[in-house]
């Protein structure tokens, strides 16, 4: 099972989102916090320390790219996983500046709850 010292921050205006990764990364053993909106996820991470985020792409007062760097600065060493349902969606070269790749892109919807588990894995290294 997982190890309930990573943490992670799901950042979703869409509960039922939210509500479903939390359920499954718990079952996992991690520790899961939710944000529903820009602001309230840039007050976690300026609090305490995630190992992980994933951000959905559209919130209600910012979109996740902004987000993504604006917590770059307050969180360094938090993983940024961008979670869209937009088939389009493209990294920006800032995005890829400070490290976010393809492989850091969950599309909506999840098909396999197991994918999110083990790209947080893989990118904590364990």
């Amino acid at each position: 099972m997982g190890d309930p010292t990573v943490k992670v921050l799901v950042i979703d205006d869409e509960e039922m989102v939210s509500r479903m990764l939390r359920a499954y990364l718990e079952l996992q053993g991690l520790e899961v916090t939710t944000a529903a909106a820009g602001r309230e996820a840039l007050e976690f991470l300026a609090s305490a320390r995630f190992h992980a985020a994933i951000v959905d792409m559209r919130l209600p007062d910012m979109t996740g790219d902004e987000l993504i760097l604006s917590a770059t600065g307050i969180s360094p060493g938090t993983h940024f996983f961008i979670h869209t349902g937009s088939l389009d969606y493209r990294l920006s070269e800032k995005l890829r500046e400070i490290g976010i790749g393809e492989d850091d892109i969950i599309q909506k919807p999840v098909s396999d709850m197991g994918e999110i588990y083990r790209a947080i894995m893989r990118a904590l290294g364990r």
